[in-house]
């Protein structure tokens, strides 16, 4: 089996740091009564799915040239960012949805430490933002 690449190792670690929040956001969102919580909870669950396929993307562009395939397998990387961008899409226009609905019917205020959960989150996913912009930039690779 080939050594994994940097931008290989950076995805399987944004999908572990994702698993964790996403737990720790839907826990909070649920007892805290935050649907902003539990949302951004399904958001990273996404972000997950979009993990794994960027990882499958870069495995399957990293297969050197075949008889099918006389020029490599590196447009397997943009097939996986294009999937990527549609999954997102599809996840910001349903959280939207899901947004509006919520504004139109009254519920609980949500508990003051759902507050510093969305603070933690948000300065985790800013470092993993700048760690993997950093490693996509040095190893070339377009999907990361």
């Amino acid at each position: 089996m080939a050594r994994r690449s940097r931008a290989e190792t950076i995805t399987l670690v944004g999908l572990v740091v994702n698993l964790v929040l996403a737990g720790l956001k839907l826990g909070a969102g649920i007892v805290g009564h935050s649907y902003a919580l539990i949302a951004d909870a399904i958001e990273s669950l996404g972000d997950m799915v979009g993990s794994v396929v960027i990882w499958s993307g870069l495995r399957y562009g990293a297969v050197p040239p075949d008889d099918d395939h006389p020029y490599g397998h590196g447009k397997a990387e943009a097939l996986a960012a294009i999937f990527v961008c549609a999954l997102l899409l599809f996840a910001g226009v349903s959280i939207g949805v899901a947004s509006v609905h919520e504004i139109i019917t009254p519920h609980h205020a949500p508990a003051p430490f759902t507050l510093v959960v969305l603070i933690f989150v948000v300065g985790v996913k800013e470092t993993m933002f700048h760690v993997t912009r950093r490693t996509a930039r040095t190893e070339g690779h377009t999907a990361v």
